[in-house]
């Protein structure tokens, strides 16, 4: 018989055991704490639209607003019930005139009409016997005939020319008068002595002045191009061309002065001081006087003593010109050449001043 002895004394702890083989999956512990919130993750995407909400609540009246515009005219409405006769009206006018009637029979003889205007005048009568030798009249011009020398056969008869009427001594110039530098008064000057090429100008001091034939005259004009004023400008003054060249060969400068008057027309410079539509002048000689020195045309500049018709958009305006030259076969001017031109009315009153010759 097996006899079991006292528990003995705990042995010392044995050496650790080798890790055992992975046991089998436990089963599911306990929830554990919640944690710590985490960061704020980064915005999602927009997400959908969603589903309209339903209509809320009907809002307070608004303040009334301001009045419309006026609406389309509305349909025409129904035709009103017939009005009462009205009054009757003013007669009318006079129909027009009716057929050409038949041929009436002749009438009599009417009165004698009211006496006619004086006939023309008839044709020249005969010569009349000669006169009585009237009295021996004053010192004064003579009437000489031109001798023919060459074939008058010694008999001194006078040829058939037309006589010479001299005027006694008179100046080509009113320089070369005695004291000329204290007159200043109407003169009568001849280039030859004779009443052929007298002339009568305007001594001043020793300047010979002369008249223009017409001293004012208006232009209107509607052009869209430059143009000569031509016939319309009436350049002439009271001397004949032989004696107006022969007071140019004696002179040594000439000057001419014109005042042009404007409405709505540029005549030297523009609004803007710019030169583009002045006016040009002829000479006498064929040459055009500018407002600018251009490089064809660099020495025949006139000059302005006022120029008023660079305003003249709405009144008349005054613009004054000295055409002055140390060549006095250039004056005077003999036509205006217009650049001014906008395709509406525009208006131009010249007025020719005095030519003087020195």
């Amino acid at each position: 018989m097996l006899v079991m002895g006292e528990a003995g004394v705990d042995g010392t702890p044995g050496t650790p055991g080798r890790d055992g083989s992975k046991g089998d999956k436990g089963s599911r512990g306990v929830d554990g704490q919640p944690g710590t919130p985490g960061k704020n993750g980064t915005q999602g995407e927009k997400g959908d639209i969603g589903e309209p909400g339903y209509p809320g609540q009907r809002g307070n009246d608004g303040s009334k607003g301001e009045q419309g515009e006026k609406g389309e005219p509305g349909l025409s409405g129904l035709p009103g019930t017939k009005g009462d006769k009205g009054i009757q009206g003013d007669g009318g006018t006079p129909g027009p005139p009716g057929q050409l009637g038949d041929k009436g029979e002749k009438g009599a003889v009417g009165t004698p009409g009211a006496e006619g205007d004086i006939g023309k005048t008839g044709p020249k009568g005969d010569t009349g016997s000669i006169g009585p030798t009237g009295p021996i009249g004053l010192e004064g011009t003579c009437t000489c005939p031109k001798v023919n020398t060459d074939q008058n056969n010694g008999n001194g008869n006078a040829d058939s020319a037309a006589p010479t009427t001299y005027i006694g001594k008179a100046e080509r110039a009113c320089k070369f008068i005695e004291g000329a530098d204290s007159i200043d008064e109407d003169r009568q000057l001849s280039q030859d002595g004779t009443i052929n090429t007298a002339f009568t100008a305007r001594c001043r001091g020793r300047k010979t002045c002369l008249k223009p034939e017409v001293e004012k005259f208006n232009i209107t004009y509607i052009k869209r191009t430059p143009f000569m004023l031509s016939y319309r400008f009436d350049y002439r003054y009271k001397i004949e061309k032989e004696a107006l060249l022969s007071l140019q060969s004696v002179s040594t400068s000439a000057v001419q002065h014109i005042r042009i008057k404007c409405l709505n027309a540029y005549v030297y410079s523009d609004g803007d001081d710019h030169k583009s539509r002045s006016i040009s002048f002829v000479t006498w000689n064929d040459v055009m006087l500018r407002s600018h020195s251009t490089e064809d045309n660099p020495h025949y500049v006139y000059t302005v003593n006022k120029d008023g018709c660079k305003d003249s958009s709405r009144d008349w305006k005054v613009t004054e010109f000295a055409l002055e030259s140390d060549k006095p076969e250039r004056l005077p001017v003999t036509d205006i050449y217009v650049r001014d031109v906008r395709g509406e009315k525009q208006h131009l009153f010249i007025e020719l001043g005095e030519l003087c010759f020195d």
